[in-house]
């Protein structure tokens, strides 16, 4: 079984790619160019999309075209319409602050390039369920492991959220706030507990070189529990 590590970097989850010379330092920097007003049965959604995140990017459609520019890191959320949408501004367009809202049905996946100094300049997020965009951290045939957020972390203080997704289910692994640099500790530590939990096994953190073996290894006991359930349905 083949197991596709998509983002080796635990502390932000983050892939290794060059960052193109049209990402310049001045345009990441520019403010969003509108706000959202309150309307009525948004809640605090207003507020929340005005406060998101804007980084530059590339948008990859479903139909291979791509579209670049600068992109609110809007959250879907089914009880907010205007999460349907995905706001850029695209380069050309930056003079004239026009903004650009894609449907999320015709996005295939998004690379968000990040502004702040560290050694991963770039972050792959791939739709997995309908409208949403995860940060994939390694996948297999028949499940995964995400970060089910669209976010890129520019702070100390991260809250950290990793799950295996299978069959349609969301299993946690990882859910909790880490102050300052993340520790590989902390990550190991609930990898082996949500393999005790999930698998019936008693793993240590010494039985594994690094987290990259876990992440492995938790797929391919998922592939086996998968392969095992459908031998069951068929006898």
């Amino acid at each position: 079984m083949k197991i596709f590590f998509l983002s080796l970097s635990i502390t932000l989850l983050l892939s290794g790619c060059l960052v193109p010379e049209v990402f310049k330092p001045t345009q990441l920097q520019r403010n969003w160019p509108q706000e959202m007003h309150v309307r009525k049965g948004d809640g605090n959604g207003a507020k929340d999309y005005n406060q998101s995140q804007v980084a530059a990017g590339i948008i990859y459609l479903k139909g291979h075209d791509t579209i670049s520019g600068l992109i609110k890191l809007i959250t879907y959320d089914k009880r907010l319409f205007y999460t349907e949408k995905l706001p850029i501004l695209k380069w050309g367009d930056i003079d004239d602050y026009k903004i650009t809202k894609l449907d999320r049905y015709k996005v295939d996946s998004v690379r968000i390039y990040t502004d702040t100094v560290n050694h991963y300049p770039s972050t792959l997020f791939i739709q997995v369920e309908p409208m949403s965009l995860w940060r994939p951290i390694a996948v297999s045939k028949n499940a995964g492991i995400y970060v089910p957020w669209f976010f890129i972390s520019r702070t100390g203080k991260t809250f950290s959220n990793i799950i295996l997704y299978s069959q349609g289910k969301k299993y946690r692994i990882v859910n909790r706030f880490f102050y300052g640099d993340i520790k590989v500790k902390h990550y190991r530590h609930s990898l082996v507990r949500f393999m005790q939990r999930r698998f019936g096994v008693h793993k240590k953190i010494k039985d594994f070189q690094n987290e990259e073996e876990m992440f492995n290894y938790i797929l391919q006991q998922e592939e086996i529990s998968l392969a095992n359930k459908k031998t069951t349905k068929c006898q």
